[in-house]
């Protein structure tokens, strides 16, 4: 009976006029704000105002469409609102908690340390609005610069609000929101996450008719519309993570205006033409002014080598051939670095690290975008040199190219190999020089991207560490000093982004292969990268899922875990890999955080490492499991259904 009464009084429909209390919450006494689910702010329920004429430029429907969708019939407030009326007193804490200092900082710090996605024009944006689509966006953004108990909270609140407007006619913030929210995603090793929410907000800026601009739009709004949809062009380019499908804003078919300058977005008003992708004026745009036109082409070209790479690099068909080696002019290789030096060149003196130092752009606050830019140079460089030198070299190897099959067809010209290695492994040691200089400064950028360059630098700097005949011993003597460099600030990192635990566990097989190799030749003579697959792949992912999640991670919904606590597991073989490398009566102490997660150096022998490792197209999205529905990692609890 009782049951049957809750049943009925489901069905009571919500009556109201748009607005709280409604008609049943008046009725049982319910009229204090925040009671009645209608009181739900701004995310689902409210009426939308239109705060700026950026704010709406949907396709298709009108005012009044949407506004009739608002008196649409609800469930009953008092049975079926629990969870939305558990969700406004959430919504209440955090805002009550939340002072517009703190929104201000949170939108500061976006801007300074957030470089790849330069939408937000602090100079108008509504600090105080309590519309919907600004609450959400302000959620996003103070979500990134707080604790991460207090981060859960703002996304929650995010991910609540934001989808019940990922199906009604799009608006700026709501894209601007999304990709805020896919770079929580990516930092936090939830990359198919970040991926699919990269898709959402780029389907809604195309809706937006983006191909012919908007014309009704001063000029301040159109260059903010501009930049977010230059944002999420960049945003493809980073968490794609080197898989095999096409672009979804392939930058030859853009027909939109370069980013103008920082000062003219600041001031709103343009001070020379718009240029376009392309044009003939586009070697304009090479000073610091211009950072975010520099930043657009920077990614485009980082994108395609990482994904030339990820496909295969040398090992494509063909690529062995005399008219595809690295050095013919017209071969893939050849034209990826020729774009590159062409990018690099365009750029005015002052940009190019290490001729010139951080300090002088830190000191005008510009520090991010320096660096932003050197370091897409310096990893591109790094990446493209690293895929012709042998994966595991003997202690005498010296540079000339692969070692194992497939063979390049022709010779190389006179000191070319040379010359690749200087680059490769100087590339490594600038990424880590320029990180380390901003720390000293005073002004760390601790974001993904960053993190991802730096420990593509681990990697060859352990490399070069363990082999310095492979940069004809010019890396002696101060590789191994970058190493540590690099292991310290990749595990104050991992404390910060989730995604870090991953890449901080391949460094720790990488520089432990390598070591052993050098000190073994016997026991490794004849291993060539078939034998390592699943470590090499995961050397080139840029989403930070560590093949070794399965090993070390505790099963879902397991209790008491401490993420930062050592497992049994870790401890020994932290304790096996003393006893191999020591006399079990000499105790050796710890030297770096790598020692603390050091693994079992058996595995290094027994060839399992591809048996244990999933390949790199499996890790990026975890288990699937049955209908093909895909799982995401969560280092806290396992692995999530998403």
């Amino acid at each position: 009976m009782q049951a049957n009464e809750r049943f009925r009084r489901s069905k009571i429909k919500c009556i109201h006029q748009g607005e709280p209390p409604c008609q049943n919450c008046l009725r049982n006494g319910r009229t204090t704000e925040g009671d009645c689910i209608l009181s739900v702010p701004d995310i689902v329920r409210t009426k939308r105002r239109r705060t700026s004429e950026h704010a709406h430029v949907p396709i298709g429907g009108d005012e009044q469409s949407r506004n009739e969708s608002i008196d649409a019939d609800c469930e009953s407030c008092a049975l079926n609102g629990v969870s939305i009326t558990n969700h406004v007193s959430r919504s209440s804490d955090i805002w009550a908690a939340t002072s517009r200092t703190d929104i201000l900082q949170a939108a500061s710090t976006f801007c300074r340390k957030f470089p790849e996605l330069s939408f937000l024009h602090l100079g108008t944006f509504d600090f105080d609005s309590g519309d919907g689509t600004i609450l959400l966006l302000k959620a996003a953004l103070m979500a990134l610069s707080c604790t991460s108990d207090q981060q859960n909270e703002y996304v929650a609140y995010v991910k609540t609000g934001i989808s019940g407007m990922l199906l009604e006619p799009p608006m700026l913030e709501t894209v601007q929101t999304l990709l805020v929210l896919a770079m929580l995603e990516w930092g936090h090793g939830r990359g198919y996450s970040a991926w699919m929410t990269t898709g959402t907000a780029i389907r809604m800026i195309q809706s937006f008719e983006t191909m012919k601009g908007p014309t009704k739009l001063s000029e301040l709004n159109q260059e903010i519309y501009n930049r977010t949809f230059w944002s999420c062009f960049i945003m493809d380019r980073l968490v794609f993570c080197g898989k095999s499908q096409p672009f979804t804003l392939p930058l030859e078919q853009m027909c939109i205006h370069l980013p103008l300058g920082d000062q003219d977005f600041a001031f709103g008003q343009p001070s020379i033409p718009r240029i376009f992708v392309n044009d003939d004026r586009e070697s304009i745009h090479n000073g610091i002014d211009y950072s975010y036109s520099i930043l657009v082409r920077g990614f485009d070209i980082w994108a395609r080598i990482l994904k030339w790479v990820i496909n295969g690099g040398r090992r494509q068909a063909g690529m062995t051939k005399p008219v595809n080696c690295p050095w013919a002019p017209g071969s893939p290789w050849r034209n990826l670095f020729d774009d590159l030096n062409r990018w690099r060149q365009m750029q005015q003196p002052r940009m190019r690290y290490p001729d010139v130092r951080a300090a002088g752009h830190v000191s005008l606050r510009q520090g991010e975008q320096f660096t932003f830019i050197n370091l897409i140079y310096y990893v591109s460089i790094l990446f493209l040199g690293r895929e012709y030198i042998p994966f595991l070299p003997t202690p005498d190897s010296v540079p000339k190219g692969p070692v194992d099959p497939p063979l390049l067809e022709a010779m190389a010209p006179e000191g070319w190999w040379a010359e690749r290695a200087y680059q490769l492994f100087n590339a490594a040691g600038q990424i880590t020089s320029l990180i380390e200089e901003l720390e000293a400064l005073g002004s760390p950028l601790v974001t993904p991207f960053t993190g991802f360059c730096v420990f593509s630098a681990a990697t060859m700097n352990a490399y070069v560490s363990s082999f310095p005949r492979m940069n004809h011993g010019n890396s002696q003597g101060f590789a191994e000093e970058l190493l540590e460099i690099n292991i310290q600030w990749l595990s104050s990192f991992k404390k910060v982004w989730p995604m870090g635990n991953g890449w901080f566990k391949t460094i720790v097989h990488t520089r432990s292969l390598y070591t052993k190799a050098s000190r073994d030749r016997q026991r490794f003579q004849g291993k060539t990268r078939a034998d390592f697959e699943a470590l090499e792949a995961s050397i080139h992912d840029s989403s930070g899922v560590s093949p070794l999640q399965e090993d070390d991670a505790p099963a879902a919904g397991s209790e008491g875990h401490n993420p930062n606590q050592t497992t049994g597991h870790e401890a020994e073989a932290a304790l096996g890999l003393q006893q191999l490398s020591h006399p079990p009566t000499i105790p050796q102490p710890l030297m770096s955080p790598l020692d603390e997660m050091v693994p079992d150096e058996l595995s290094i022998f027994n060839n399992q490492w591809n048996h244990v490792w999933p390949l790199w197209g499996e890790q990026q999205s975890g288990l699937t499991a049955a209908g093909c529905f895909q799982f995401d990692y969560d280092f806290a609890s396992g692995y999530q259904h998403l």
